[in-house]
């Protein structure tokens, strides 16, 4: 059975045998899959600039793609080139954190359109002059949320409206609880609170959203490492101030 064409992106493509390639998409309708491109990789490597043959597989660019079968690994039947939403070089690798968290934390066939609509502009925001600290926490709060895992800004485990004059630590699999200000990655409550209500604006809350984030992504990725990370750390010194 072949689906219609819908919206997707290339979250990673591996070689699969001689001419073809495992490609791992995000779509908008279908979420996560992992299929076969039959004759992909003979494709990327003769296209050259001037051929009007099939596009190659790239990450952020928006295809709108077909497939069938019924396993686990389907067949790529139709991948029609849209838009390239990431350009900028060096923000590529942020791009590759984006879809490597994709990867690692969505399951398989598991719809999520409006994560979707987020990822592609979040992409484009990349491509543009948009505050990287905002967009980064902003697209990983939303993710947590999609996943069912969403931070409650609001009020602590016990049910408690969160204070301006108070400090918190998060527990992964509770919440926020009361802690003293000189206990260990203590988040002050007022840069919380601008979190929920107003989004991360300034450095105190935007400190306290990387705090809250990374302590929730190394419960959800269980140890996995990221390459993005490595590759982020290796960059050159002006890439070094994204913070991911």
């Amino acid at each position: 059975m072949s689906t219609a064409l819908q919206p997707a992106l290339v979250l990673r493509t591996r070689p699969f045998r001689e001419t073809s390639l495992l490609v791992d998409i995000f779509s908008r309708d279908a979420g996560r899959l992992h299929l076969i491109a039959r004759g992909a990789k003979a494709v990327r490597r003769t296209r050259s600039a001037k051929s009007s043959g099939p596009a190659p597989l790239q990450s952020f660019q928006e295809f709108q793609m077909g497939w069938r079968g019924k396993s686990d690994l389907q067949t790529l039947t139709a991948a029609e080139p849209g838009p390239v939403l990431l350009t900028r070089p060096d923000r590529l690798v942020i791009g590759m954190y984006l879809n490597e968290l994709l990867f690692y934390l969505l399951g398989e066939a598991d719809p999520h359109p409006p994560l979707y609509a987020l990822y592609t502009q979040t992409l484009a925001q990349l491509d543009a002059d948009a505050p990287l600290e905002l967009l980064l926490r902003t697209f990983e709060l939303e993710l947590f949320a999609a996943l069912g895992y969403a931070i409650d800004l609001s009020q602590d485990l016990a049910g408690n409206p969160l204070r301006q004059d108070q400090c918190y630590q998060y527990a992964p699999e509770a919440g926020l609880h009361p802690a003293p200000a000189n206990s260990p990655n203590a988040l002050a409550g007022a840069a919380l609170l601008s979190l929920h209500q107003h989004g991360p604006q300034d450095p105190t809350a935007l400190r306290a959203a990387k705090r809250l984030c990374r302590t929730q992504l190394e419960r959800l990725l269980g140890g996995r490492t990221l390459k993005s990370r490595e590759w982020y750390r290796q960059a050159a010194p002006p890439m070094r101030k994204i913070s991911t």
